[in-house]
């Protein structure tokens, strides 16, 4: 009765661990897109609002080119490389952006 128990248990908690380790054939390329995206914002000064709003911009046509597709985990992959990435650089700017 035991064993059965915990073939069940086994059974039923199995599946969830394998489903956290969920990854797509883009994630590498998207941690990388974000992580240059990011990169390139921190090199703007922050008075030059116009520059930073592009960056965002162009940041945010990255990301939707993933979900396009249908990637969400890519463009979830995406956007935890962009926003550490930003919240290293310039945690200042980070909190204004992600807050």
């Amino acid at each position: 009765m035991r064993k059965l128990l915990y073939i069940l248990l086994i059974a039923i908690l199995a599946p969830g661990i394998v489903a956290c380790k969920k990854t797509s054939p883009h994630s590498a390329q998207a941690k990388t897109r974000g992580l240059k995206c990011a990169y390139e914002l921190l090199k703007i000064p922050a008075t030059d609002t116009l520059a930073l709003e592009r960056s965002l911009i162009n940041a945010s046509a990255e990301r939707s080119k993933y979900l396009l597709d249908n990637d969400t985990i890519a463009a979830h992959d995406f956007d935890r490389a962009y926003k550490k990435a930003v919240q290293r650089g310039n945690p200042q700017l980070a909190k204004e952006i992600f807050d």
